[in-house]
């Protein structure tokens, strides 16, 4: 810095120590985000060079809300792609957008020819930015459900090969701005920190990784364990203690990490917060001599079911491109796990073996490698699942829904009117009945959170749902309010 110079190496030295910066992952994939915001993104991909437009994301998330209540990629909001509404802060919005499952879906949907075939341009990119995110916070010594980055790194594992083609990749990545006004507009190649400095944590972590494995004999490594959220917390629940003080004094700081040495560092984590709750304990909190409790008694309520003979009649149609199979497949996941476990009778029933069901090509293209992890439902089972979703959702879709009791009512309808595909007298009523439970509970968890969210303002509704239709005018009352705060 005295000599004006940018230092080029992958570390420095402060009194004979060799010091290896990295920077904060999560912060590089937002500021990556945030750059797409105004610019288009290009990059250069096995040879072929590339266009990332941010209408793109845009698009993805046009297409899968119209899908309905059951939809491809449930957790994109408005607050993910409409940049009027986008948290530029909040780092799990970014995440989020540039992740294994907008790639997945883009490219789902592009050979479905529901998005044009320009689309496809964002999924390379978007997949190495998952894949990048992964490995640099791994926090598993196994490999979940085939996510092979998020795995530890080892000398054999696939880290090493990534980050070596991530760094190619990223060396061509540009952004184009338009600059200048009027009959002057021209565009700009430009590039930006986010890009070049995820390229010197790649190579930081490269550097620790080959002193761990040479001086200290490292089998493998967390790379999760290498950030500073943590710290974050810390000196957050400091300046947070009491009230709030961004520029503690030295006694106001002692006085704020004692007491919360006290209290377990019992403070709130905001959820504004860009890290994550660390969840670090000292001592055993204090408060528990000013508190007692006292189990409650569950009240018993009687209900009575009423029954509208309206909703038996009523099939409705939802447009599926592969959500409704991986909805399945999720539910028959906890079927296998809690109560079918080994029963191969009923696995030969519910699952599809050999790949006779094309609505299961979203759960094929979700899976990280060339190996099952996933479950495949089978025909039956679908047309099953899809009986339940209709009846579930014509309950809901009423002018006025019940307040309590709504489970109970749905579920008595679907014994008497889904043929079910369980045929094991071992498990067959126990798998109905945890099958209902399972299924009622995601489609009503389902349509409560989309309420929420209109009401909120993350999305919009347009359709014909009596509640839904109320919390959209409810935000449009007063959304203004919410614009002056």
């Amino acid at each position: 810095m005295r000599r004006n110079k940018e230092w080029r190496y992958d570390s420095f030295s402060v009194n004979g120590h060799n010091i290896i910066p990295l920077f904060d992952v999560p912060h590089l994939i937002k500021g990556i985000r945030n750059n797409l915001l105004n610019k288009n993104m290009t990059y250069t991909y096995n040879n072929e060079k590339k266009v990332v437009k941010w209408d793109y994301y845009q698009m993805v998330y046009g297409v899968d809300k119209a899908y309905g209540e059951l939809r491809l990629l449930n957790k994109l909001t408005e607050e993910h792609v409409n940049p009027d509404k986008i948290n530029k802060m909040k780092v799990k919005t970014a995440t989020q957008l540039l992740s294994h499952s907008v790639a997945v879906v883009t490219e789902h949907l592009t050979a479905r020819g529901d998005l044009p075939q320009e689309c496809r341009q964002l999924v390379d990119i978007t997949i190495l930015l998952d894949n990048l995110f992964d490995s640099l916070n791994g926090n598993s010594l196994h490999i979940p459900n085939g996510n092979i980055y998020k795995g530890p790194v080892k000398n054999d594992s696939p880290h090493h090969e990534l980050w070596q083609k991530s760094k190619t990749v990223l060396k061509t990545v540009k952004f184009i701005k338009t600059t200048g006004v009027g009959s002057n507009i021209r565009l700009v190649e430009t590039t930006v920190p986010s890009v070049a400095n995820l390229i010197k944590t790649i190579e930081g972590m490269e550097a620790i990784w080959r002193i761990l494995i040479r001086k200290y004999g490292f089998d493998a490594l967390l790379t999760r364990n290498l950030n500073q959220d943590p710290l974050e917390n810390f000196f957050g629940n400091i300046r947070s203690y009491g009230a709030r003080n961004n520029a503690p004094n030295t006694m106001a700081f002692e006085g704020a990490f004692k007491a919360l040495l006290l209290n377990n560092y019992n403070m709130p984590h905001s959820k504004f917060a860009n890290c994550e709750s660390d969840g670090n304990k000292c001592l055993e909190t204090l408060d528990f001599f000013l508190k007692e409790t006292y189990p409650n008694s569950p009240n018993e309520i009687e209900s009575n079911i009423m029954l509208n003979n309206d909703i038996l009649t009523q099939n409705l149609t939802h447009v599926d491109a592969g959500q409704r199979n991986y909805v399945c497949g999720w539910i028959l996941t906890k079927c296998l796990k809690n109560i079918v476990k080994g029963c191969r009778k009923c696995k030969k029933t519910l699952l599809d073996y050999k790949d006779s069901n094309t609505n299961n090509i979203f759960i094929k293209r979700k899976e990280y490698i060339n190996k099952r992890w996933l479950c495949y439902p089978s025909k039956e089972l679908e047309n099953c699942f899809h009986d339940i979703q209709n009846i579930t959702q014509s309950f809901l879709i009423e002018k006025d829904v019940l307040k309590s009791g709504i489970k109970t009512n749905i579920s008595t309808v679907l014994n008497i009117m889904v043929e079910f595909p369980f045929k094991c007298y071992i498990h067959k009523e126990e798998l109905r009945k945890y099958f209902i439970s399972q299924c009622v509970n995601i489609l009503i968890n389902s349509w409560c959170r989309s309420i929420n969210r209109i009401i909120s303002g993350k999305i919009k509704y347009l359709g014909d749902d009596e509640t839904k239709k109320a919390a959209q005018e409810y935000y449009n009352k007063r959304k203004h309010y919410k614009n002056k705060k």
